[in-house]
């Protein structure tokens, strides 16, 4: 199948997959959660496979972003309170408090990075943070992290 034709399969089981998750046929009746569920129904879809994968990626990427304009962001909506990325923010924003100046603050609310590091070790901040961490994931193209 191509990535049109897994687009539109995976655009259809998103509607039939508005329903909360119910225990398979022949499964202990257990309190399945909705990811279960569409990772079970793309699966019986696509079988194991990449395609039922990004099934799976999709339907509850289309479901998080349907809570986002119908439930907001953060708390009960798309991306809560635990999501990594409300999480970061919120961190930074914490974190941003300590900084000296608006500027400061404005640099290290949406960068993580303090200012205080950015002097002392460059535009990526100090040792452990977020930006220099994910430097060092990538290939090396002629420059320091």
């Amino acid at each position: 199948m191509n990535v049109k034709g897994l687009l539109i399969a995976a655009l259809a089981l998103a509607a039939s997959l508005r329903v909360e998750a119910q225990a398979p046929p022949g499964f202990t009746k257990v309190p399945f959660n909705h990811e279960f569920g569409v990772g079970f129904r793309c699966a019986q879809n696509f079988g194991v496979s990449p395609q039922a994968a990004g099934c799976v990626a999709l339907v509850l990427t289309i479901d998080e972003i349907d809570k986002c304009f119908t439930d907001g962001i953060g708390g009960k909506g798309c991306f809560g309170d635990n999501n990594t990325f409300v999480r970061t923010v919120r961190d930074n924003i914490v974190a941003a408090r300590r900084e000296n100046t608006p500027a400061d603050q404005v640099i290290r609310t949406t960068t993580g990075v303090s200012m205080k590091d950015i002097k002392a070790k460059g535009i990526l901040g100090g040792n452990n943070s977020e930006a220099r961490k994910e430097c060092r994931r990538l290939p090396k193209w002629g420059f320091h992290c």
